[in-house]
């Protein structure tokens, strides 16, 4: 145990003798953590300080700490998944009679699951985990405090909600890292403001995240859902959440952030129902893209749902119909759209929203918006389609009323964006323009992410429909390689390509790592190469458990000088023995085994400085001897039938 009289135990900050109170965080120095948790000052792997129990979810136990080495806050994850386990008196978590598998395997997830986020720590949104390790008959996880506030307080600091252009610099990096996290195969399923940190930084930081099964009624863990923000198949039983419901969640967490209030709750709410409601004065701020992300991010239906994060980001940054046209324009630069009316179906039920549409110089931009209120076009201008307002009832999605063009005629200037951050750019007219990618380009000057260039340029006018193209900067061609070694195959796989490499996934045949895993790449990690080669990665096939035999080998001992190396492999059966003698103070090792017993001995030494193996097992009678020959290399083997023995030395001439 640790004394926490000159820490408070929940912000770790330093606390006069004696006071009742933490002046900064609040907390009370007397109270105590419940009876199943970590007792305060409770020290984990001789290093970190257990402090206040901040949360119990269905996976695991969350506590502030402090690293004693680091001499900082901490916050540590202790997998207790309560329903399967509980504690002993010596701290140790055992699992209930019955549920000892399933306890096993759900901490092999979460062990998992936590080695592929560590690993992904430089993603913008990540909280550096630094620090996984088994201890108690469970594991743990230590990661940096990060310092700021739930995007919850900070939303209710700032009039309870945001527009999007103060909302985009935040949620744009967020999709990002996001989606890195699902090409590696971590999902969140637990997206809500509670869980999203308003860094310091600026930016916001996922916290909280646990196995799928935490995440889910249809499992043996106790579902951690936020009401509001976990979609509906994770309250229905018989469903595996995917994907998909990340989308939802962090649309939701949109939703909320843009209107005050978050979606209905996903328990409720039938996959007939897509209804969602915004007060007027809100939706008139949405921009329609915005909107029409959200709708399609937010259905209760999974068939109707985008399918992934990266269509969501790719929604929310940029206006679909704007892209729509552009991509006309090239097949068609004077196709003009018929006076026609369109009615579309309503999807699934009533949405309970008003939309007025306008078509804008040929482009057809759905103005969405929800009813509790009435929105109406704008008057119509030189360039811009002359229209009526329409008032939709529930349930129906108008186009266009008949329309009538006129031809623009005028010129105007345009913006320079360049040397600016495409990301805050992506989607958004600057001075009346819309942004549009034309492509991406390595530079080794300009950071990845800024625009390198225009069409038109600012020096120039155009046409003031026209929008601007840019090319933007994809960061060094080359970088140096990640260190993927350890990691799952299929993980590491998804990294690699995510960073603009090919990747060849060559099986070899190492007891080194794990099934599965990957032994070492080539090029070997921190080499600096091109995006686009091609990366090696070595996986191993081979199981670790050792062979079962009829022997053993005991006190095997191999010492090599400089600029050799030897490997001897034994395998004996009954009544049988080797004899090996190699150069100046090498070892000569005679091994006499009896039956029923268990032998697998590889050693390989090479350096500089000489190395000793040992392997010992039980066994009966054992003799070593050792001869020096400066010359000479002797190699005897004695077989019994059926024996297979096989000794090789190899050293370098003197």
């Amino acid at each position: 145990m640790t004394n926490f009289s000159h820490l408070c135990a929940r912000c770790m900050q330093p606390m006069e003798e004696g006071a009742a109170v933490c002046p900064l965080c609040g907390d009370i120095a007397s109270a105590t953590n419940p009876p199943h948790a970590l007792p305060l000052g409770t020290v984990l792997s001789e290093r970190y300080t257990v402090g206040r129990l901040l949360k119990d979810s269905g996976d695991s136990a969350v506590y502030a700490g402090y690293d004693t080495v680091l001499k900082a806050p901490i916050t540590v994850r202790e997998f207790f998944p309560q329903t399967l386990c509980e504690r002993a008196e010596d701290l140790s978590l055992r699992a209930i009679r019955g549920c000892e598998q399933t306890y096993t395997e759900y901490m092999n997830k979460f062990l998992a699951h936590a080695r592929v986020v560590a690993r992904m720590r430089d993603l913008p949104a990540s909280i550096p985990t630094y620090d996984i390790f088994q201890q108690n008959a469970t594991a743990y996880t230590v990661s940096e405090q990060c310092e700021g506030v739930t995007l919850a307080a900070y939303l209710e600091e700032h009039g309870g909600r945001m527009t999007w252009d103060e909302a985009r610099p935040l949620f744009i990096p967020l999709l990002n890292s996001l989606v890195s996290w699902h090409q590696a195969g971590v999902l969140h399923l637990g997206l809500s403001p509670e869980v999203l940190i308003v860094g310091n930084d600026g930016k916001l930081h996922v916290s909280d995240f646990s196995i799928s099964e935490a995440r889910s009624a249809d499992s043996e863990l106790t579902a951690e859902l936020a009401s509001g923000y976990a979609a509906p198949e994770q309250y229905a039983f018989g469903n595996t959440p995917t994907a998909a419901a990340d989308v939802y969640g962090v649309a939701a967490v949109v939703f909320r952030t843009l209107v005050g209030s978050p979606p209905p709750d996903g328990e409720t709410r039938p996959k007939t129902n897509a209804d969602l409601t915004v007060p007027s004065e809100v939706a008139s701020e949405f921009p329609p893209h915005v909107a029409s992300a959200l709708f399609s991010a937010l259905q209760p239906s999974l068939e109707k749902r985008l399918s992934s994060l990266a269509l969501l980001r790719d929604r929310l940054a940029e206006a679909p119909a704007v892209a729509a046209l552009l991509e006309d324009e090239e097949n068609d630069e004077n196709v003009i759209p018929p006076e026609d009316e369109f009615e579309l179906e309503p999807a699934g039920t009533p949405i309970g929203v008003y939309i007025v549409v306008g078509i804008i110089a040929c482009i057809l931009i759905a103005l969405l918006g929800f009813a509790l209120g009435r929105i109406t076009a704008p008057p119509a201008t030189e360039g811009t389609p002359v229209g009526t307002t329409t008032t939709v009832p529930t349930g129906t999605i108008v186009i266009t009323d008949k329309t009538e063009y006129l031809e623009p005629n005028t010129m105007g200037s345009v913006p320079n964006v360049v040397g600016q951050d495409y990301d805050l750019l992506r989607g958004k007219y600057v001075e009346n323009r819309a942004i549009k990618l034309a492509g991406f380009q390595y530079s080794d000057t300009v950071p990845a992410g800024t625009v390198l260039s225009q069409t038109p340029s600012s020096e120039e006018e155009a046409d003031v429909t026209a929008a601007v193209y840019v090319m933007v900067s994809a960061g060094p061609e080359a970088i140096a390689l990640p260190d993927v070694s350890g990691w799952d195959r299929d993980h590491a796989v998804a990294y690699i390509e995510a960073l603009g490499f090919k990747v060849q996934v060559d099986e070899v045949l190492v007891t080194s790592v794990e099934f599965g895993k990957v032994e070492s790449s080539s090029p070997a990690k921190n080499t600096v190469l091109a995006r686009g080669n091609t990366v090696r990665l070595r996986v191993s096939v081979k199981e670790t458990t050792a062979p079962t035999a009829t022997t053993t080998t005991v006190g095997t001992s191999t010492t090599a000088r400089p600029s050799a190396s030897t490997t001897t492999t034994t395998t004996a059966r009954p009544s049988a023995s080797t004899t090996t003698t190699a150069r100046p103070s090498a070892s000569t090792t005679t091994t006499t085994a009896r039956p029923s017993t268990t032998t697998g001995t590889t050693t390989t030494t090479e350096g500089d400085t000489p190395n000793t193996t040992e392997t010992t097992a039980t066994t009966t009678a054992v003799t070593t001897t050792t001869t020096e020959a400066p010359t000479e290399v002797t190699t005897t083997t004695t077989e019994a039938p059926t024996e297979a023995t096989t000794t090789m030395t190899t050293a370098a001439s003197e």
